[in-house]
């Protein structure tokens, strides 16, 4: 009996849910989110206008303590005829963000700070076809909470 209230007590401990750490709990939900001016006029990547950071884990690291979440929408204007690409999020300590949407060849890096169901940051664009000289493009990224619909 004694055995059984200790294997008890000891598994209650260990029934948090994992979202609970590092402030991850507090992002999941669905934002309205916009990109400024991009650094370089030519750029023709977007992010989606309104995303869900989904509390779906898509990738765990186990010894590095790296855990990723699937991101919705993916972004539209990035090339996915290979496959290659995929939509992700991970907390960055309690109150930012790091936002991946990959192509076959591209990515958008967004890195953002929430506060009081606010977002705001900056989004990088990149392609394997850069050299390591050229600037990234860049763009201010701004946006709220908002509720989520069923379609995201």
């Amino acid at each position: 009996m004694t055995l059984r209230l200790l294997v008890l007590v000891a598994c209650l401990g260990c029934a948090a849910a994992p979202l609970e750490r590092d402030g991850t709990s507090a992002a999941v939900g669905c934002y309205s989110i916009t990109d400024g001016e991009w650094s370089q006029s030519d750029v023709a990547w977007r992010i989606p206008q309104t995303i869900r950071l989904d509390s779906t884990v898509v990738r765990e690291h186990p010894t590095a303590a790296e855990t990723w979440y699937l991101l919705r929408p993916d972004a539209q204007t990035l090339s996915s005829r290979r496959g290659g690409g995929e939509s992700i999020w991970q907390p960055i300590g309690a109150d930012s963000v790091w936002l991946v949407w990959a192509g076959d060849y591209e990515q958008l890096n967004a890195r953002l700070e929430l506060r009081d169901g606010r977002m705001q940051g900056v989004v990088r664009g990149s392609t394997d076809v850069m050299r390591p000289t050229e600037q990234l493009p860049w763009a201010p990224v701004s946006g709220n909470r908002v509720p989520c619909s069923p379609e995201l």
